[in-house]
């Protein structure tokens, strides 16, 4: 119900309403007090109770938010309503006016019960017990829309998020914050909590400057390295499917190695291993097999006539290749098949064959006119026409590839008709001086072939440094 204050009061008059209210006027409005004491009002659901004249009482239960005052006249006591029904009253404070100090105060509003109202504004804190509850509609149900308009900060030592789903827009999430340097953040990640099984981990390791995973990676697309891939004492495995492959630009497999040089890192390959492109191995290559047989074991097989080829890309020309038993020690190379060499072929031990040697034969018309017989085209030579007159064999591509010690044996079928024959052997075009068997050079054959065999030994470095035997025999 409205109040009739008096018009054009003076600052500090007094005026009491109908309802016994009194108020006071501070020059700009009328402020309600209650003699020299403080007022107090009481939030509940219930009247309190043992009431004086003067209480004040919010009914909490009351959809209008009604306020009451307890009055006592002649006849009765009663709570009466500051409110008439169905009018709604604004309250932005509780003001509280000490007339013996002088002074007006905003109060602190105490309650057990609830207090509603459309929004709430403060300019310093909100404060509330050890566990303290927001609790949007509807109430009790972990439901509702909490929405913070503007930064939020916790300064607790622990946050926990008990939702389902975990939303976020930033790009970039940060942990270890402040950190001094890597030591500091290290063993900052992610940890899934597995319960009664360990827990799955993506931790920095700083000693290493790494992310450690403890358990397996899989990638249902591409995944690249800008450097390098590795792995352990565990291994890199592809799955046996006939379209999963491993590529690779540069693929680097290693380890420490042990005291015997073996590297602790292997590539195994329980299937078929293909090299599309080039392969390199810094460190041993190793195929193991089970079985002799290459039905059953394990080999490097060469498929559409291909070859292995094997170079040195710096260094001298010379390539070690050796072949080792299961002690390391040297052993032979077992082929079943045709074993071709397009350059030469050096052994330093002993060199057992089998089965037949077949030598390649170097066959001329005549050998006057074409006397250079490169050794790479057969140590057998053979003319198919009479010669007109004597003549020498000149072998090249010799001097340059036999060291001091080696040397090399060549047999010259000469066809003959008595009108000339060989008196010279050179080497590299270099003339040489020959031991003949029986002191001196043999003459010509009437008729058939006159068959020569040089052997040449090398002997120094220079060109001449060479000691040559040579014997003939005609055949008629």
């Amino acid at each position: 119900m409205a109040i009739d204050f008096p018009s054009s009061p003076s600052t500090g008059d007094y005026f009491t309403s109908d309802v016994g209210v009194r108020y006071k006027w501070d020059g700009d409005k009328w402020i309600s007090v209650a003699g020299s004491g403080t007022a107090t009002i009481t939030v509940a659901d219930a009247s309190p109770s043992n009431p004086e004249s003067g209480q004040l009482w919010w009914d909490e239960t009351d959809a209008e938010a009604t306020a009451y005052m307890y009055y006592t006249d002649a006849n009765s006591s009663q709570w009466i309503p500051l409110t008439p029904a169905g009018a709604s009253v604004n309250y932005d404070r509780v003001l509280v006016t000490d007339d013996a100090a002088s002074q007006s105060m905003i109060s602190p509003l105490t309650t057990t019960g609830k207090i509603t109202a459309a929004n709430f504004e403060t300019s310093g804190y909100i404060r509330g017990p050890a566990s303290f509850t927001i609790d949007p509609a509807s109430h009790g149900d972990n439901t509702g829309l909490l929405i913070v308009e503007g930064n939020l900060q916790v300064k607790g030592t622990t946050t926990t998020i008990d939702s389902i789903t975990l939303t976020v827009t930033d790009k970039n999430i940060v942990v270890a914050k402040d950190a001094a340097n890597k030591a500091a953040a290290d063993g900052a990640g992610l940890t899934v909590d597995c319960g009664s099984d360990t827990d799955a981990t993506i931790l920095y390791d700083a000693t290493n400057n790494q992310w450690d995973f403890n358990n397996a990676i899989t990638s249902t697309g591409a995944a690249t390295f800008a450097g390098l891939m590795k792995s352990g004492s565990a291994q890199v495995e592809v799955a046996s499917t006939a379209t999963n492959n491993l590529y690779g630009g540069n693929s680097y497999f290693g380890g420490t190695g042990d005291s015997s040089g073996n590297a602790n890192a292997s590539i195994l390959n329980t299937g078929a291993a293909t090299f599309a492109g080039s392969g390199f191995f810094h460190g041993r290559l190793d195929v193991t097999a089970d079985s002799t047989t290459a039905s059953s074991g394990n080999y490097i097989s060469l498929y559409d006539n291909g070859s292995i080829g094997i170079r040195k890309n710096s260094g001298v020309n010379d390539i070690a290749f050796s072949i080792f038993d299961q002690s390391n020690t040297t052993t032979s190379i077992t082929q079943a098949g045709d074993a071709t060499f397009a350059g030469d072929l050096t052994v330093t031990g002993t060199s057992i064959f089998n089965g037949g040697l077949a030598e390649k034969v170097n066959v001329k018309t005549q050998l006057a006119g074409a006397n250079a017989c490169a050794i790479t085209d057969g140590n057998v030579i053979l003319t198919t026409s009479n010669e007109a007159g004597n003549t020498y064999p000149n072998i090249t591509g010799v001097h340059s590839v036999l060291s001091s010690g080696e040397g090399f044996s060549v047999t010259v079928a000469l066809k003959v008709n008595g009108s000339g024959t060989i008196n010279g052997f050179y080497i590299d075009s270099v003339a040489q001086t020959i031991e003949w068997s029986g002191g001196s050079a043999p003459s010509a054959g009437s008729a058939g072939y006159d068959v020569f065999t040089f052997s040449a030994f090398k002997t120094g470095s220079g060109t001449t440094d060479y000691v040559v035997f040579g014997a003939a025999t005609n055949y008629d």
